[in-house]
């Protein structure tokens, strides 16, 4: 039956019309499988940059309020100041009180303060606000969190403080341990 052109061409078309389908169901679930996963790759990625970002915005609010509560004491009560700051230091590397005239004096730490004091606004300051500022060089940034004193003067003195990398990036020690992101400003 095989020797006959006729038997190839049937037994060739027999192959083709049950080979066809199977191959275009195979190429259509791959496509629908990996669909389904990469979007839900996507999902699972945003919802962890968003717990991420969520974590690193919670930790800078803690951050803010305790920036608040030095900045407060510093005139209120420089009795206890000293008390706040050692209470606080796991958060900050450094700690300056700027006054209105531009001196500087070291609260806490020794790294010499290097921004443009022009930088900060007061009126944001004075609505009980913290302002985040970046300072040093381009190539090495330090992010100051600066704080007015008394905020309800806004010619007061402000308080900066050099925020513990630690502090704000807090978030990395719960990751997962193959788990690597990149965060962009």
């Amino acid at each position: 039956m095989f020797r006959r052109h006729v038997g190839r061409r049937v037994l060739g078309l027999f192959l083709i019309v049950g080979l066809l389908p199977m191959l275009l169901m195979a190429y259509l679930s791959y496509a629908k499988i990996t669909d389904g996963l990469r979007r839900e790759t996507l999902i699972s990625l945003r919802e962890n940059a968003k717990s991420i970002g969520m974590r690193i915005a919670e930790n800078l609010n803690q951050v803010s309020d305790t920036t608040q509560l030095i900045a407060r004491a510093a005139i209120d009560d420089p009795e206890n100041l000293d008390a706040i700051i050692r209470a606080a230091t796991n958060r900050f590397e450094a700690i300056w009180k700027i006054g209105s005239g531009g001196q500087v004096t070291p609260l806490h730490g020794s790294a010499a303060l290097d921004f443009d004091v022009d930088t900060i606004d007061r009126h944001h300051l004075s609505n009980g606000h913290s302002q985040l500022i970046r300072a040093g060089s381009t190539a090495t940034p330090a992010w100051l969190l600066v704080a007015l004193a008394d905020r309800y003067n806004d010619t007061a003195d402000v308080v900066a403080f050099r925020v513990s990398e630690e502090t704000v990036w807090a978030p990395y020690e719960y990751l997962r341990h193959e788990s690597q992101y990149c965060i962009y400003r």
